[in-house]
Order: structure tokens, then sequence, then C-alpha cells
């Protein structure tokens, strides 16, 4: 049950107002000091109730109301309860205000991975990465490769992200760490392909962007990582051998729209550096051509291409 008094505090909440950019409110406000101080003056058979309860209006549909919750929550001691920190996740893949996703993010990275990516609460982590769509908040939260270790269930929800949340710059942060991870999955390749190819698409920010993203930056590392990455030894080597002529075949197809961006073209040649790049020249040669003939690409990238058809013939 919540705690009511707290619950009784609220009258006055939505008569507060943030300021312009949520990260505190707009002048003072009596409502929330009354609010603060029945969770400051809270005895200590209460405290349970109180951090429920706090918990539980991360999910209101006030901002001023789930703000107040979560900056009491900050020196609440309700990140060792699993059942807390899974309504949190809830609320934080629900959550529509930017400042208030990242500062609920950044309180549960305080949350040990090993206690995350457990059993109890791994379901409800993913599933919150899956959907989070505010940048900040997801690479506040998101583990990357180095913290996945060689933990599978952590490898794999790096893909589930990488293939499912519904924003690119998430997509391309996932897709980057899955490359990075000490093991590929069976779909690794796959997933990390199609999430190339997504941002290879995706347009560059316009110049004056006030906080621009280039999709162009990830899908380059991708793809270098798609050609080189190279794993185990013997029966147990793996690579991405397998998805390079559909990856040269698709930036193909760019190059004839006259829509290939020139550092995803030269990373795809970078494919000509693997010791089985005869496997590959028919459809790299395929790319150059058409990134040669197609005059809606620059001149510099056009130069690219004719040096490296010049290169392969002397070879």
């Amino acid at each position: 049950d919540n705690h009511k008094p707290l619950v009784d505090a609220l009258a006055g909440l939505e008569g507060c107002k943030l300021n312009e950019d949520s990260t505190d409110l707009d002048g003072d406000c009596a409502a929330y000091d009354a609010f603060a101080k029945v969770v400051d003056e809270a005895e200590d058979k209460d405290q349970e109730a109180i951090m429920r309860t706090l918990v539980n209006l991360l999910g209101d549909s006030n901002d001023v109301v789930r703000w107040s919750a979560q900056n009491m929550l900050r020196n609440a001691d309700w990140l060792k309860n699993d059942a807390l920190v899974a309504t949190g996740l809830v609320a934080l893949a629900g959550e529509k205000n930017k400042a208030i996703a990242s500062s609920l993010a950044s309180d549960l990275r305080n949350v040990e991975y090993d206690k995350m990516l457990g059993d109890a609460l791994r379901p409800t982590f993913e599933a919150t990465l899956v959907a989070l769509p505010h940048k900040e908040a997801f690479e506040s939260l998101m583990p990357t490769a180095s913290e996945c270790d060689e933990n599978v269930k952590c490898i794999e929800m790096l893909a589930n992200v990488a293939a499912k949340n519904p924003e690119l710059p998430n997509r391309g942060f996932a897709a980057v760490e899955l490359m990075s991870a000490k093991q590929l999955l069976d779909n690794s390749c796959k997933v990390a392909l199609d999430t190339a190819l997504a941002l290879a698409k995706a347009p560059a920010p316009a110049e004056d962007a006030d906080n621009p993203y280039n999709p162009h930056d990830d899908a380059e590392q991708i793809i270098i990582s798609l050609g080189s990455v190279e794993l185990g030894e013997g029966d147990k080597k793996q690579d991405c051998a397998a998805v390079l002529p559909n990856l040269i075949d698709e930036t193909t197809t760019l190059a004839k729209a006259g829509t290939l961006p020139e550092r995803v073209f030269t990373a795809v040649l970078d494919i000509d550096r693997r010791e089985d790049k005869k496997s590959y020249m028919d459809k790299l040669t395929a790319l150059a051509e058409a990134v040669k003939g197609n005059d809606k690409l620059g001149a510099d990238m056009k130069q690219t291409a004719t040096d490296s058809l010049e290169s392969w013939k002397n070879e």
C-alpha cells in the first residue's frame, strides 16, 4: 500500500511548475516543501512504504509529481529492492520527459550489473532498453561490451536492443557494442549489418544542428567491424564473412542511387584488406564502378573509386 500522508501531500503539487528544461522547480513551491517534509520526517518504520510510494509515483501522469518523486528517491535506499527497481525500470520505459528520464536512468545505473542481469530483473531491464527513446538516458543505462564481458545473456540483450529500439542513435550504440563483444551470437552479424545499412541510409545532420548526431559515424564503425572481426581459432573461429556480400550489394545500390555516404563507401572498401578478399573482388569492383560512374557523388569519392579500380588492376 502507498503511504497515506505522502499521498495526501500530493494535493498541491500539481500547482507547482518545472523550469524550462525540467531539471528543477520553476521558483519556490510550498506544496513541494510540504511533500518533501513528509519524506524527510517519516519514521524508520514508514521508510519502506515511503520508498514504495515514491517509486509508484514515477508512473504518475503529472511531470511535477514524477520529478518530485524521482528527486526524493535520490536520498532513499530503494535500489537494493528488486521489486522497486523493476517498477522504476517500467516507469523509465514510458517516461516522455527527457530530463526526468535522464535523471532516473542515472539513478538506476547504480544498480550492480550482476543484479540487473540476473533472472529477476533482466527481462524488465531489456524491455526498458528496447523501448527507451531518449539518447542520453539510453546511453547512461545501456551496458557496454566490456561490462557484458562473457555474459551471453548480456550480449543477447545488445543484439535485441540493436534490432528493436525505435531510435537509430540507440540502435547504433548497441550495434557498435555488439560488434565489440567477446563472442559473436548466431545473429550478431545480421543484426549489425541491418543496423549499419539503416544508419547509412539516414541523412547526415544539418551543419547548424544543435546536437548533431551523424548516423554515418556509427555506420562506418560497424562496417569496419563487420569486415575485420575475427574471434577464436580453428573450428571455433567466428567472423562475419557470410554477410559481407550482402553488405557490398546494398552499398552498391546506394551508390547507383547517388545516396551512398563517402565514409560508408571507404569503410566497405576496407574489405580488400582481408586475406580472402578475392572472394569479394567482383562485388567490390561493381561498387567502385557504380561510384565512379555516378555524377551525383562527390569528386573525392569518385577519385577514391578510380584509384581503387586502378590498384586492383595492377595486383
